[in-house]
């Protein structure tokens, strides 16, 4: 014979069950489609890259960014853009050849063409990053992003593209345009990065990264040239610094 309490405790418990399960579920849906909304918002903001662009009189005419990462040239072809260089430049205690780093320019993004998961745009006059782990605005990006070469590939194209064509730097003449202090600049000169959370932590990360090199002995008999500079796009997250090493 049915027992009717015990029926009613267990529909009443299959019902708030169902209850709890479907609330669950609108509610998934629900983020999910804010969440789609908010992206959309976010990139329908974004700078259309071609409006930024500026023009190169000749393919060897590049900022002094470019050129301290020892690029020699740049060469565009159906919206994709790379490099040639002559010497490497120090990252994070490895020596980096830019040549390897290749973009495509989308709408509105430069995408890196070896992994197509890191993407830079321009919102409201600030750089915002796309990574595997992260996307947002790059000076809210952890250290740990900013530390990655893909996203300091992705800061110096935008860096490139975007650089005033009247301060552009040839570097068929970079040696007599170039700071140098009597250093050869393709065959003399080098480079390491330092990049945080903020400019503090930027210049603090560059002066760690120049320890490191001088106990490796990688900037063995090399003096500073100059001070330290900031990457334009990165809220002085990125600092700079040149060596002559004879």
């Amino acid at each position: 014979m049915l027992d009717l309490q015990k029926f009613i405790k267990y529909t009443m418990g299959k019902k708030y069950f169902l209850i709890t399960l479907i609330t669950l579920i609108v509610s998934c849906s629900s983020d999910d489609i804010t969440n789609k909304s908010n992206q959309n918002e976010t990139e329908t903001g974004l700078t259309e890259i071609s409006k930024v662009l500026t023009n190169r009189k000749s393919d060897s005419d590049l900022s002094p960014l470019f050129l301290r990462l020892g690029v020699t040239s740049v060469t565009t072809s159906n919206n994709k853009l790379s490099a040639k260089t002559q010497k490497t430049f120090n990252f994070r205690g490895k020596h980096i050849d830019f040549s390897v780093f290749s973009v495509k320019i989308e709408k509105n993004f430069i995408t890196l063409e070896q992994d197509d998961e890191f993407k830079i745009g321009i919102l409201n006059k600030k750089s915002y990053l796309i990574t595997t782990d992260y996307k947002g605005l790059l000076k809210k990006a952890s250290a740990e992003i900013l530390k990655q070469k893909e996203v300091f590939a992705l800061i110096a194209y935008l860096n490139e593209i975007t650089y005033n064509q009247d301060q552009r730097v040839s570097s068929k003449n970079s040696n007599s345009t170039m700071k140098s202090e009597g250093c050869n600049f393709f065959t003399e000169q080098g480079f390491s990065v330092g990049v945080g959370v903020n400019e503090t932590s930027a210049k603090a990360d560059l002066a760690s990264s120049m320890e490191d090199d001088i106990a490796s002995g990688a900037t063995e008999g090399c003096t500073k040239i100059g001070e330290p500079e900031a990457v334009a796009w990165t809220n002085g997250t990125v600092w700079v610094q040149t060596w002559c090493c004879k």
